[in-house]
C-alpha cells in the first residue's frame, strides 16, 4: 500500500488544509480511495487529479452543490458548458478591470496636472477624438442634477463622469467620447488648457472669461469650439466642489 497517501500528506500536496478535504468529503464530492485498519484515509494518484478538477472549480467559483450535480450527471456532457459559461463571465470581468484600471489611469493623470498647475497656460497634444452628444443647452442654462438624472435615463451605458462639455456661440453639448457612435469629431492638433477649481457653474463661466483674456494678452490663436472637460476625479482631493479643464485648439498647431 506504500503508493498511496495519508489526507496530511495529500493536504500539504495540494497546499490546502485537511478540513478542507474533510468538507469535500461531507458535501459528497470527495471520497478516499479507502480507509485503512487504523482510520486514516488512503488517496491514491487517481485522486489527486479528481482533487485537482475540485479546487479548479472552485478556483473558479463554482458552488460544492454546482459540482456535485456535476459529478452526478453526465459531467462530461456538461463541463464544457460550464466551462465556456466561465469563459465568457472571466472574459467579461477582465473587460471591467481593464477599464477600471484606464480609469485609474487617467485619474491619476488628472491629479498629477492639477498638482503641476499653475497660472500659466499649458499645452498638449490630442489625438483625433469622436463625441456623442447626450444633450444641447442654452449658454444660460446651468447643467444641474436633474439635468443628469434624465440623460441617465436615456443613455445609461454611458459613464456620466466622464461628459466633456463643447461650447459654440449659441449653444454647449453634453458629450461623451464614443468610437462608434458619435456626432461630433475633435480635430487632431495642439490644445491649450488650464485647469480651474470652482465651486459653481456661474463661477466656471468667469474662468473661461479669464482664459480668453489671457489668450488674447499672449496673443495666442484658437480655432474651433471651446472644449470644457469636468474632473470629477478629483473632486475629493480640493475643497471645492469641482475642477474644470478648460481646453482649445491652437490655430495652425502653433504653441
Amino acid at each position: 500500500m506504500s503508493e498511496y497517501i495519508k489526507i496530511s500528506q495529500l493536504a500539504s500536496l495540494m497546499g490546502i488544509s485537511t478540513h478542507q478535504i474533510r468538507y469535500f468529503e461531507d458535501k459528497g464530492i470527495f471520497n478516499p480511495t479507502f480507509i485503512a485498519e487504523n482510520g486514516y484515509r488512503m488517496y491514491g494518484i487517481n485522486d489527486i487529479y479528481e482533487l485537482i478538477h475540485i479546487l479548479f472549480l472552485r478556483e473558479l467559483d463554482i458552488s460544492v452543490k454546482n459540482i456535485s450535480l456535476l459529478k452526478k450527471t453526465d459531467m462530461k456532457a456538461n463541463y464544457l458548458s460550464v466551462l465556456t459559461e466561465k469563459k465568457d463571465e472571466i472574459e467579461t470581468n477582465i473587460n471591467k478591470l481593464i477599464d477600471l484600471k484606464k480609469s485609474i489611469e487617467k485619474t491619476m493623470k488628472t491629479l498629477e496636472e492639477i498638482k503641476e498647475n499653475n497660472e500659466n497656460l499649458r499645452f498638449t497634444q490630442l489625438d483625433e477624438i469622436k463625441y456623442k452628444v447626450l444633450n444641447s443647452y442654452n449658454h444660460s442654462h446651468s447643467l444641474n442634477a436633474l439635468d443628469i438624472l434624465q440623460m441617465n435615463k436615456e443613455y445609461s451605458n454611458y459613464n456620466l463622469l466622464n461628459i466633456i462639455q463643447i461650447y459654440d456661440e449659441t449653444k454647449y453639448y453634453v458629450c461623451f467620447e464614443d468610437e462608434l457612435n458619435f456626432d461630433y469629431v475633435a480635430s487632431r492638433g495642439t490644445y491649450i488648457y488650464k485647469i480651474e477649481n470652482v465651486e459653481s457653474y456661474q463661477e466656471a463661466e468667469k474662468k473661461i472669461t479669464q482664459f480668453f483674456k489671457l489668450l488674447n494678452r499672449k496673443s495666442i490663436d484658437t480655432e474651433g469650439p471651446l472644449l470644457i472637460q469636468d474632473l470629477h476625479q478629483a473632486s475629493m482631493t480640493s475643497s471645492r466642489s469641482m475642477s474644470i479643464k478648460i481646453m482649445m485648439k491652437v490655430k495652425n498647431e502653433k504653441s
